[in-house]
Protein backbone atom coordinates (compact mmCIF):
# COMPACT_ATOMS: atom_id res chain seq x y z
CA UNK A 1 0.00 0.00 0.00
CA UNK A 2 1.67 3.44 -0.77
CA UNK A 3 2.12 5.97 1.89
CA UNK A 4 0.14 9.00 0.99
CA UNK A 5 1.68 12.17 2.39
CA UNK A 6 -0.43 15.51 2.80
CA UNK A 7 1.06 18.74 3.25
CA UNK A 8 1.45 18.67 6.49
CA UNK A 9 3.14 15.37 6.98
CA UNK A 10 5.70 15.76 3.90
CA UNK A 11 9.37 15.78 4.27
CA UNK A 12 11.12 18.92 4.71
CA UNK A 13 14.44 19.64 2.81
CA UNK A 14 17.25 19.65 5.04
CA UNK A 15 17.30 23.55 6.57
CA UNK A 16 13.97 24.61 6.58
CA UNK A 17 12.77 26.47 8.80
CA UNK A 18 9.36 26.31 10.39
CA UNK A 19 7.23 29.44 9.63
CA UNK A 20 5.58 31.89 12.62
CA UNK A 21 1.92 32.39 12.08
CA UNK A 22 -0.97 34.27 13.56
CA UNK A 23 -3.75 31.87 14.09
CA UNK A 24 -7.39 32.07 15.83
CA UNK A 25 -6.85 33.24 19.60
CA UNK A 26 -5.77 30.59 21.95
CA UNK A 27 -6.51 30.52 25.37
CA UNK A 28 -4.11 29.68 27.85
CA UNK A 29 -5.68 27.64 31.19
CA UNK A 30 -9.10 26.35 31.64
CA UNK A 31 -10.00 30.23 32.56
CA UNK A 32 -7.46 32.78 32.46
CA UNK A 33 -7.27 33.66 28.89
CA UNK A 34 -11.25 33.35 28.48
CA UNK A 35 -11.80 35.75 31.39
CA UNK A 36 -9.70 38.20 30.53
CA UNK A 37 -11.34 38.17 26.63
CA UNK A 38 -14.32 38.29 28.62
CA UNK A 39 -13.34 41.30 30.92
CA UNK A 40 -12.03 43.20 27.82
CA UNK A 41 -15.67 42.88 25.94
CA UNK A 42 -17.23 43.92 29.07
CA UNK A 43 -15.19 47.00 29.66
CA UNK A 44 -15.79 47.75 25.88
CA UNK A 45 -19.32 47.86 26.65
CA UNK A 46 -19.31 49.91 29.36
CA UNK A 47 -16.84 52.42 27.28
CA UNK A 48 -19.44 52.16 24.60
CA UNK A 49 -22.21 53.12 27.02
CA UNK A 50 -20.02 55.80 28.28
CA UNK A 51 -20.38 57.42 24.66
CA UNK A 52 -23.70 57.40 24.42
CA UNK A 53 -24.79 57.95 27.87
CA UNK A 54 -24.07 62.02 28.22
CA UNK A 55 -27.21 62.23 25.27
CA UNK A 56 -29.37 59.29 26.47
CA UNK A 57 -29.55 60.81 30.20
CA UNK A 58 -29.52 64.41 28.98
CA UNK A 59 -25.78 65.41 31.23
CA UNK A 60 -24.29 68.87 30.19
CA UNK A 61 -21.37 70.70 31.66
CA UNK A 62 -18.77 68.62 32.89
CA UNK A 63 -20.57 65.58 33.70
CA UNK A 64 -21.48 65.23 29.82
CA UNK A 65 -17.41 66.08 28.50
CA UNK A 66 -16.20 63.86 31.23
CA UNK A 67 -18.52 61.60 30.69
CA UNK A 68 -18.12 61.53 26.60
CA UNK A 69 -14.29 62.02 26.82
CA UNK A 70 -13.67 58.87 29.55
CA UNK A 71 -15.47 56.47 27.50
CA UNK A 72 -14.21 57.49 23.90
CA UNK A 73 -10.50 56.55 25.66
CA UNK A 74 -12.11 53.64 26.99
CA UNK A 75 -13.76 52.54 23.60
CA UNK A 76 -10.54 52.90 21.32
CA UNK A 77 -7.98 51.19 24.53
CA UNK A 78 -10.35 48.07 25.01
CA UNK A 79 -10.84 47.73 20.77
CA UNK A 80 -7.21 47.76 21.00
CA UNK A 81 -6.63 44.84 23.63
CA UNK A 82 -9.45 42.99 21.96
CA UNK A 83 -7.34 43.29 18.45
CA UNK A 84 -4.00 42.99 19.90
CA UNK A 85 -3.71 41.05 23.51
CA UNK A 86 -0.19 40.56 23.87
CA UNK A 87 1.37 44.10 22.47
CA UNK A 88 -1.28 45.59 24.64
CA UNK A 89 -1.49 44.06 28.19
CA UNK A 90 -0.70 47.46 30.20
CA UNK A 91 -3.53 48.99 28.45
CA UNK A 92 -5.13 47.41 31.50
CA UNK A 93 -3.55 49.45 33.97
CA UNK A 94 -4.68 52.74 32.34
CA UNK A 95 -8.30 50.97 32.45
CA UNK A 96 -8.04 50.77 36.47
CA UNK A 97 -7.18 54.06 36.05
CA UNK A 98 -9.83 55.03 34.16
CA UNK A 99 -11.99 53.33 36.38
CA UNK A 100 -10.60 55.18 39.70
CA UNK A 101 -11.39 58.26 37.49
CA UNK A 102 -14.65 58.15 37.03
CA UNK A 103 -15.54 57.23 40.26
CA UNK A 104 -13.85 60.15 41.95
CA UNK A 105 -14.12 62.72 38.98
CA UNK A 106 -18.03 63.69 39.93
CA UNK A 107 -16.68 64.84 43.42
CA UNK A 108 -13.72 66.85 41.53
CA UNK A 109 -15.53 68.41 38.77
CA UNK A 110 -18.20 69.32 41.17
CA UNK A 111 -21.26 67.33 39.19
CA UNK A 112 -21.57 64.88 42.40
CA UNK A 113 -24.96 66.91 43.38
CA UNK A 114 -26.42 65.66 39.79
CA UNK A 115 -27.42 62.37 41.14
CA UNK A 116 -27.80 60.53 37.57
CA UNK A 117 -24.77 61.79 36.14
CA UNK A 118 -22.69 60.95 39.87
CA UNK A 119 -24.42 57.67 39.91
CA UNK A 120 -23.34 56.90 35.89
CA UNK A 121 -19.67 57.96 36.88
CA UNK A 122 -19.34 55.77 39.62
CA UNK A 123 -21.07 52.51 38.84
CA UNK A 124 -19.48 52.81 35.31
CA UNK A 125 -16.19 53.29 36.92
CA UNK A 126 -16.70 50.61 39.26
CA UNK A 127 -17.19 48.07 36.89
CA UNK A 128 -14.37 49.41 34.74
CA UNK A 129 -12.01 49.00 37.68
CA UNK A 130 -13.48 45.75 38.75
CA UNK A 131 -13.17 44.64 34.95
CA UNK A 132 -9.58 45.63 34.60
CA UNK A 133 -8.24 43.95 38.11
CA UNK A 134 -10.13 40.45 36.88
CA UNK A 135 -8.26 40.83 33.47
CA UNK A 136 -4.98 41.59 35.00
CA UNK A 137 -5.65 38.61 37.78
CA UNK A 138 -6.13 36.33 34.93
CA UNK A 139 -2.69 36.29 33.36
CA UNK A 140 -3.83 38.01 30.16
CA UNK A 141 -4.08 35.94 26.46
CA UNK A 142 -1.87 34.71 23.43
CA UNK A 143 -2.94 35.26 20.26
CA UNK A 144 -0.13 33.49 18.48
CA UNK A 145 1.15 30.10 17.95
CA UNK A 146 3.68 28.92 16.02
CA UNK A 147 2.59 26.44 13.14
CA UNK A 148 5.05 23.75 10.94
CA UNK A 149 4.04 24.97 7.10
Amino acid sequence: MTDIKGPENRERPPGHELAQETAPPTYPGPAGGRLSLITDIGVLLAGIWLVIAPFVLGLDGAAFWNTLLTGAATVLLAAARLAAPPKTSRLGLIHLALGVWLIASPFLLGYGDDLMASRTSVVTGAVIAVLALASAASGGRSRSVIRDS
